[in-house]
């Protein structure tokens, strides 16, 4: 007896050291993870799978980790181990889509995107992702001939992105290995901290020089106490260069090894008596959410950036927040307009107040993408509008900045052909902007969702509620612009762009008349008895062309015509059982508004 159970408690002991045993890797991956150090999460959890073959939640974190560090070939095939498991949570469904749309697999990742539409019917990025396979081909072509894009020469082996402009050059974020501090790996694969870094910029007397006609001087790390121990990136300057906001994450304690979740945060600097002063936390800041990626409006006078703060729509959504006297107002979402259930990142202003940011809800060619938008008279925002290849690709697209004249830029991209991870290309705009706008000719109200259409490439679009479209032209061109929208009279125009210089403005409107519409509504009646007479045939004949129609009156003894302009209209009636036949003329000439004619007739029954 005293054996049995000996030996029954030597069984339990060996069996829970196994289970401890099997549990510890899962759980050192599982730290890993919430480190951001995801290559040493990828190696532990692909030795798990050695012995493990069928554990599940190390497939799904193993995709995970590959998806995190952008290895989308590796995170496609894991997926594909985990989305058939009737158990498994549809957002794998969505992810997989990703990294197929990623992969230039877009018609099996359309397949994938509905499926996760069907089981997240709330989520609109299975819909619209699903849609953007069936708008590749125009995404791809829309403004291919638009911009030059060509990869600068700094970039190094690491990542390279978030370009804003400052003084005499650019300022970058990178995390090459040329710190003032001696930092620690910052995870996500074991990378170094970001910092930021400037470079002066010369004009270039080569016409042929790609990069927005000037050269670059070699990156230079900004000094203390804009850069410091921890990560600094995604800055932008006051037109003076006498301020700077920009992002910070990490603590003194997150350098040591724990593994608590560092959030983003927004720091803000000055200059005072010719030096930069410590930066500071802006005060809407959050806890337990990150607030990162500054913009500033052209007149200094709004702040955007993006946030998961709690109330948002997705992932990060954009707010702005004002700023009044050095004080800071309650930050505005920009509203579902602009905010999807993904990422919407990377805002940035150019001269005229269109709002730039990065995107992986709307639909695309695949991971983030580059879109625009304004704000209209409602203080809502306009559609916005993918800027299409070559500024985007199937990779990550994003941190788009504009010079003053709006001819040239920079952006950052993590696409094939690169330097490192996230590189900063430059591109040249070879167009013009050109603005329609869409009135009522009587009113001139601007008028909402007339579509235009131009015979150029074939693309339509639709006007906004203040009666705009925003669209870029190719130089040298002229194209044929038809509006048209319900009761008004189809318009077209012609835009040019002949002679302009990249980046001016064409200014086109289209005052729409609304369509006249002329009518005849009538009733024909017993002159006795005053009831309606059924049946009776009703002739309309004109004085432009002695076109005649004939109809019969119903049970109430009414008939309806339509009638044209510029015409004098007689109508005849007459029934067997009645001796007379009566008329009357009705004339549309010189008749400048939509108008209906009423008629009552009356017909004498014969005698008995």
């Amino acid at each position: 007896m005293i054996l049995r159970q000996l030996f029954f408690l030597v069984f339990c002991l060996l069996s829970y050291q196994t289970v401890v045993a099997q549990q510890l890797p899962m759980r050192l991956a599982q730290t890993y993870m919430e480190q951001f150090q995801y290559n040493a999460a990828i190696e532990v959890y692909e030795s798990i799978l050695e012995k493990e073959p069928d554990n599940l939640e190390a497939k799904i974190q193993l995709a995970e980790a590959y998806r995190k560090t952008k290895q989308t070939k590796e995170a496609e095939f894991w997926y594909s181990q985990i989305v058939f498991n009737p158990d498994i949570d549809p957002i794998n469904y969505l992810y997989y889509a990703y990294m197929l749309q990623r992969n230039g697999k877009c018609s099996i990742a359309k397949q994938w995107f509905q499926k996760y539409a069907k089981a997240v019917p709330d989520d609109l990025r299975g819909q619209f992702q699903a849609r953007s396979c069936d708008y590749m081909k125009e995404l791809m072509s829309k403004n291919s001939d638009l911009y030059e894009v060509n990869r600068l020469w700094f970039n190094s082996v690491g990542d390279d992105f978030s370009p804003t402009f400052y003084g005499d050059g650019i300022v970058i974020t990178s995390d090459r290995n040329e710190a003032l501090f001696t930092k620690k790996s910052a995870g996500w694969g074991e990378k170094s901290f970001l910092n930021l870094f400037y470079l002066r910029m010369a004009p270039s007397d080569n016409q042929f020089n790609t990069s927005c006609n000037f050269i670059f001087t070699k990156p230079k790390l900004i000094d203390t106490p804009i850069n410091s121990a921890f990560h600094d990136a995604s800055a932008v300057y006051s037109d003076d260069g006498q301020e700077v906001f920009f992002t910070r994450s990490g603590t003194a304690e997150s350098l040591i090894g724990k593994s608590d979740v560092q959030y983003l945060q927004l720091y803000y600097s000055r200059i005072m008596r010719g030096n930069w002063i410590e930066p500071v936390a802006l005060p809407f800041n959050g806890g337990q959410y990150s607030v990162a990626h500054p913009a500033l409006s052209p007149d200094g006078k709004y702040l955007f950036f993006s946030s998961d703060m709690p109330g948002g729509y997705g992932g990060m959504d954009l707010y702005k927040i004002e700023r009044i006297q050095n004080r800071w107002g309650e930050p505005i979402n920009l509203g579902r307009q602009v905010n999807s259930e993904g990422y919407e990142v990377f805002p940035t202003c150019d001269r005229s107040g269109r709002l730039y940011f990065a995107s992986d809800g709307g639909i695309g060619l695949g991971g983030l993408d580059i879109y625009f938008t304004e704000q209209i008279q409602d203080k809502s925002w306009s559609t916005p509008e993918n800027m299409g290849f070559p500024i985007n690709t199937v990779a990550d697209d994003f941190s788009i900045i504009f010079n003053n004249e709006g001819t040239c830029g920079y952006f950052s991209s993590n696409r094939a052909g690169g330097t490192g991870g996230d590189d900063i290309y430059s591109f040249v705009k070879n167009a013009a902007t050109l603005q329609i706008l869409v009135y009522d000719k009587q009113t001139r109200q601007p008028l909402n969702k007339v579509q235009i259409e131009e015979d150029c490439n074939n693309y339509s679009f639709l006007t906004n509620s203040e009666g705009k479209i925003v669209i870029d032209m190719l130089l040298n061109r002229c194209c044929n612009f038809k509006a048209t929208v319900d009761g008004y009279d189809n318009q077209m125009v012609q835009g040019c762009t002949e002679f302009l210089n990249p980046g001016q403005n064409v200014y086109i409107e289209i005052p729409m008349q609304q369509q006249v519409v002329f009518s005849l509504q009538g009733s024909l009646f017993d002159e006795y008895t005053g009831l309606p007479i059924n049946n009776a045939s009703i002739n309309l004949q004109n004085d432009c062309g002695a076109i005649v129609q004939t109809l019969q009156t119903d049970a109430s003894g009414l008939f309806n015509f339509e009638l044209e302009a510029e015409c004098c209209y007689t109508i005849k009636a007459h029934h067997k059982e009645y001796t007379n036949i009566v008329q009357a003329t009705y004339c549309t000439k010189d008749l400048n508004n939509s108008k209906q004619f009423s008629s009552k007739l009356y017909l004498k029954p014969r005698q008995p």
